[in-house]
């Protein structure tokens, strides 16, 4: 799951905030 979120990142490092605040809702 990591190894994903950090790829999410990488590839869309413009919406990373958007990202990393659904993913941690998802946790």
């Amino acid at each position: 799951m990591f190894v994903d979120f950090y790829e999410m990142l990488e590839i869309s490092p413009n919406a990373n905030s958007e990202t990393i605040e659904r993913i941690f809702r998802h946790f």
